[in-house]
């Protein structure tokens, strides 16, 4: 065993703490902030760590979103640069190995929107998506709704988006693939032996396309059916019938017997005949 010494003189401690609270819940999009990237050299990608700021039970909460510079999931990085700019799309020169060009790059930039999902029993990142204010649009006016009750369940705050066929067909198969699995819970398509790579990856975009069209109208069917069963005509229905009082007795009198006949009577039992007695005669 080759004896070696370990010294710290060229150590630097992390300069953040490491979370360990819960993990967020899935299929929700909440407010992040980029606060790191570094560039991985051998796949010449960047790992940007998008910390969750928007939730106190979930605060410092962070995960890391891999940004290919080529390839097709080269949008992964035009997305992120894209949020980071409050929706601008400008073209960003760095060199993304200098650390304080990177940290003076993070600080300019704006929060971000950024989805959760479950993938291999793990909470990770799916979408990113600029931050509404930093865009400098208004949202929309919200009616004034009650306050939920104790046993409402926090949603989503935005709906979920449709993979569109141009995003589709910037993915890799196995991408296309795990998508139809996990998401839509669909058979994935087999590939035909002399079947080519382009062709077998636009039935895959088609599958997902058609899952997803599906997916909506069984959505609006059931929210349909919901309507009808809600609906109220606002007719009730006609309540049991009380039962009839009995009849009260007819206050006028009986009509008298007629006169030299009364009224039939019982007769009364016969007592019983005693028996004679004889007397002496004096």
């Amino acid at each position: 065993m080759a004896k070696r010494t370990v010294d710290y003189s060229d150590y630097t401690p992390p300069q953040y703490e490491e979370y360990t609270g819960e993990a967020p819940p899935p299929n929700q999009w909440f407010t992040g902030e980029v606060v790191r990237a570094a560039y991985l050299e051998e796949d010449d990608q960047v790992r940007f760590i998008i910390e969750l700021v928007d939730h106190p039970d979930y605060a410092g909460w962070g995960k890391g979103w891999y940004a290919p510079f080529e390839g097709n999931q080269k949008w992964k990085m035009q997305e992120i640069l894209r949020a980071m700019q409050g929706g601008q799309e400008k073209p960003v020169t760095l060199d993304w190995e200098v650390e304080a060009q990177v940290k003076a790059f993070l600080k300019k930039c704006k929060r971000i929107r950024f989805q959760t999902e479950l993938y291999n029993d793990d909470i990770k990142i799916k979408k990113v998506r600029p931050l509404l204010e930093a865009t400098g649009a208004k949202p929309a006016a919200k009616a004034t709704a009650p306050a939920p009750t104790p046993q409402a369940v926090e949603t989503d705050d935005e709906p979920l988006e449709d993979y569109t066929e141009a995003e589709l067909a910037e993915m890799s198969i196995d991408d296309l693939k795990e998508i139809l699995a996990e998401e839509f819970e669909v058979d994935v398509p087999a590939k035909g032996r002399r079947e080519k790579e382009d062709a077998y990856k636009e039935k895959l975009v088609d599958a997902i396309l058609d899952a997803q069209e599906e997916g909506g109208e069984d959505q609006a069917e059931e929210a349909a059916e919901d309507g009808d069963a809600d609906f109220d005509d606002g007719f009730t229905e006609d309540p049991e019938p009380e039962p009839e009082p009995e009849p009260e007795p007819d206050p006028t009198p009986a009509p008298r017997a007629r006169r030299g006949r009364a009224a039939a009577q019982p007769e009364p039992e016969a007592a019983p005949v005693a028996r004679a007695t004889r007397r002496r005669r004096a």
